[in-house]
């Protein structure tokens, strides 16, 4: 009977703190914010594809090799016919601004006098960019160059193209001058296909379906995108014990809460109604990806079966950090008392995000395998793993469960001791040596 009294007053709690975070404003706004930006970032994403700043980019090329100019303007002539517009030719629609190259005429001047009277032009606008081409470019083994002059250095189609024709027509100008055949010599230089194939599991050595080509989005998004979502969520959800903690004490609130439920029971309930508006946040943006993705036709190839695991991690990762923040909060008088204890616990969920690059590279390291098996380390790493395959073997993923699900009991009953004493004391600045003595005595 006294079972049955204690849980369904830590329900009441859960229930009561769950809605009035639900229900507010901060809530509302935090829950709808991500999907919009995400829904948001692919409409920018394609309405930019169609906004193209289609402005003539005309050039001014300084060609001191004397043999670079006139393949540069049949190239971009080139380009202009048949690149620039799509389309059939009474719906030509341009895609691409025009690549209009301009010879420049000598005067005698020194190279300094000309490049300042073309910067000059670039930033009136009169000209978009100019390139400065050495004498010696086309000679083999010379040692010219070309130089690039623009205001506009994010812009990279018009640099990248100039690299990319004179490279082309100054490698065909030196194998003629050799007497080498430059087709033979590409066919020579041709590289071998690589594949990236998944490993073949051990059922299929012996005959059935053949092995898959490797995914880089199965490989590398999809387990970085599962891990920052559980790191966004966790975030969102575990520091409002610390604020509902600290808002009940300064007012006063929780010496009346603590007249009719155990701080323990107290504790207990608003560290599940963390978890359920952390998986409240989990479903919807959960939902989102889902149907962001189902637009662009790749819903399908989502790892449902790693859902699961994905959400039994954040419950641990919540219970962890939540506890955490709970004993934080009832310890701490106002908020500049926090600010000791905080970076413990702030350190504690960064921790994952800074070993993430070198689990992913080799996820079957000794590395890998000892950090995933570390609470509060594992809900992340653990996660990491098995979203990369072939996973880690069974024995780690049950053993790091285990390990975690002692961790999290483990946080919270020290959570609780703290909670406890911390949640009436007042006047007293909260120390480690304290805490330790309130963690001991309860």
């Amino acid at each position: 009977m006294g079972n049955r009294r204690e849980i369904d007053r830590i329900l009441a709690v859960a229930v009561s703190d769950y809605r009035l975070t639900v229900f507010s404003k901060a809530f509302v706004i935090s829950l709808v914010l991500m999907p919009v930006v995400l829904v948001g970032a692919v409409a920018v994403q394609f309405l930019a594809r169609e906004a193209v700043d289609l402005k003539d980019r005309g050039f001014v090329v300084v060609d001191n090799s004397g043999r670079i100019f006139e393949f540069l303007q049949k190239r971009a002539e080139h380009r202009n016919r048949h690149a620039v517009y799509q389309g059939d030719d009474g719906r030509r629609k341009q895609v691409l601004p025009r690549f209009l190259p301009v010879r420049f005429e000598g005067d005698g001047s020194d190279l300094s006098v000309v490049e300042g009277r073309l910067s000059e032009a670039v930033r009136k606008e009169e000209i978009f960019a100019f390139l400065v081409i050495d004498e010696n470019t086309v000679a083999a083994g010379g040692r010219g160059g070309m130089s690039y002059y623009s205001a506009s250095p994010a812009y990279m189609d018009l640099p990248d193209w100039l690299e990319s024709s004179v490279n082309e027509h100054v490698r065909s100008v030196r194998f003629e001058s050799a007497g080498i055949s430059e087709r033979m010599v590409n066919k020579l230089r041709q590289e071998i296909p690589f594949t990236r194939m998944k490993v073949v599991s051990s059922s299929n050595r012996d005959g059935g379906p053949e092995a898959e080509k490797a995914d880089l989005a199965e490989a590398i998004l999809i387990p970085f995108g599962a891990v920052m979502l559980l790191f966004v969520v966790a975030n969102m959800s575990a520091p409002m014990m610390l604020n509902m903690v600290m808002e009940e004490k300064m007012q006063r609130i929780a010496e009346v809460l603590v007249a009719s439920i155990p701080p323990f029971s107290l504790m207990a309930g608003k560290l599940l109604a963390s978890c359920l508006v952390g998986l409240t946040y989990a479903v919807v943006y959960l939902g989102s990806i889902f149907a962001v993705l189902s637009i662009g036709g790749v819903g399908a190839d989502l790892p449902f079966e790693i859902i699961p695991w994905f959400i039994l991690f954040l419950i641990l990762a919540l219970i962890i950090f939540g506890s955490m923040w709970a004993g934080v909060g009832a310890a701490c008088a106002d908020i500049k008392d926090t600010q000791n204890f905080a970076g413990i616990a702030i350190l504690m969920i960064l921790t994952p995000m800074v070993l993430m690059t070198p689990v992913m590279q080799s996820p079957g390291s000794t590395l890998s395998v000892v950090a995933s098996l570390i609470p509060p380390l594992t809900p992340f790493l653990m996660l990491l793993r098995m979203a990369m395959p072939p996973g880690p073997e069974i024995w780690e993923v049950v053993l790091g469960v285990a390990l975690s699900l002692v961790f999290s009991v483990a946080c919270v009953w020290v959570a609780g001791r703290i909670f406890r004493v911390g949640l009436l004391a007042r006047g007293q600045t909260p120390t480690f040596r304290r805490l330790l003595s309130w963690v001991i005595s309860g």
